[in-house]
């Protein structure tokens, strides 16, 4: 697929996430750009990995390493309200919801940079 379709794919799917921080898009510019080089060098079979994986569901209470949790509160490829009980099912797990989308780490890295090195700084 030719990379002007995942731009335009990742434009019209920004617009629709809304504004973040004072700018229109939740995603800058730069970031969209990325995105869809991206997404055109990923092989064909990532996208069907949802597919094909298993349900793991039951062999979270297993995970016991600490484990930090970040989500975007208007995420539309996975539920938000799903979150909470992933969180719930970790032992020793921490997170919250980031304003954004899909990909909070991009959308308010800011915030997300912030927990990420709470979190490693919290570990023994």
């Amino acid at each position: 697929m030719p990379e002007w379709v995942f731009r335009w794919i990742i434009d019209l799917t920004n617009a629709a996430f809304g504004r973040a921080g004072d700018s229109d898009l939740t995603l800058s510019d730069s970031v969209r750009l990325q995105t869809a080089l991206d997404y055109k060098r990923t092989a064909p079979g990532a996208f069907n990995i949802p597919n094909t994986v298993r349900d793991l569901t039951s062999d979270l209470p297993r995970v016991t390493m600490p484990t930090l949790l970040l989500w975007g509160d208007r995420d539309q490829t996975l539920a938000p309200d799903s979150f909470p009980a992933l969180l719930r099912s970790l032992p020793n797990a921490r997170g919250q919801a980031l304003s954004g989308g899909h990909v909070p780490h991009q959308s308010n890295p800011s915030e997300y940079n912030r927990l990420v090195l709470e979190f490693l700084k919290s570990l023994p």
